[in-house]
């Protein structure tokens, strides 16, 4: 509740609980405390919609996502040294949760079909998916055009770079988004550090031809976009 109050009072209190809760987990030694991703894309969704200062989001939002990695990480190593602890409970249940994994501990002590640092580098990979789409809806949706700093033009097109690689119909979606949300800065927001240039139209482009939506759909969104600039570079 309180990640949606879009302010910096209301970001503050849910990284303060995230923080109460992951203590009890650990040293409460409390296996119903369980922090998974969700609780971190929260507070970074909190810092994003915070109407901070850009550089307090960063910092805040980079401590997040640090301290959800080395915490994955220490969790793993303490797995790996004592299977039977209890932070293997509390390690299996978040990621099932947050991730559909249904594992069970005869399928994790033979080592068969789940591998625990096979599962943490692919709750990173997710967990680095979750922010970033968190990022590129803050860009596109909370940042009013013409008010857009370099940093966050910067941070655009390297999040559109980012999310166009994830081979799928929401990756291509979202780098289009971004695309557009930059044209209109440079036009609308009359902001020409926001220029679109052809590349940026190829790489979207190369999202929908490695998406995952037929063929039919992946010729009418590449025409779409070779249209757009074409059309756009005639107005200059």
């Amino acid at each position: 509740i309180v990640s949606k109050w879009e302010n910096a009072y209301g970001a503050e209190l849910a990284e303060t609980l995230l923080e109460r809760l992951y203590k009890e987990q650990t040293l409460g030694k409390n296996s119903n405390a369980i922090i998974d991703a969700k609780f971190y894309d929260l507070c970074i969704e909190a810092w994003n919609g915070s109407g901070v200062d850009a550089a307090t989001i960063v910092s805040h939002v980079a401590g997040l996502r640090k301290r959800m990695e080395e915490r994955y990480a220490i969790l793993s190593a303490s797995t790996h040294a004592n299977p039977d602890n209890s932070n293997r409970k509390t390690l299996i249940h978040s990621k099932s949760i947050s991730w559909g994994d249904e594992v069970d501990s005869a399928t994790i002590s033979q080592g068969a079909q789940y591998n625990f640092q096979d599962s943490r580098f692919k709750c990173a990979e997710d967990f680095e998916k979750r922010s970033l789409h968190s990022d590129a809806h803050f860009l596109i949706h909370r940042v009013p055009v013409g008010s857009m700093k370099n940093d966050n033009i910067q941070k655009a097109r390297s999040i559109l770079s980012s999310i166009s690689r994830w081979n799928n119909k929401k990756g291509a979606l979202m780098a289009e988004a971004l695309l557009e949300r930059l044209h209109r800065e440079c036009i609308k927001g009359k902001n020409p550090n926001a220029f679109v240039d052809s590349e940026m139209y190829n790489i979207c482009i190369n999202a929908w031809a490695k998406s995952d939506i037929n063929g039919n759909e992946i010729v009418a969104k590449a025409e779409s976009l070779v249209n757009r600039m074409e059309t756009r570079y005639a107005r200059g």
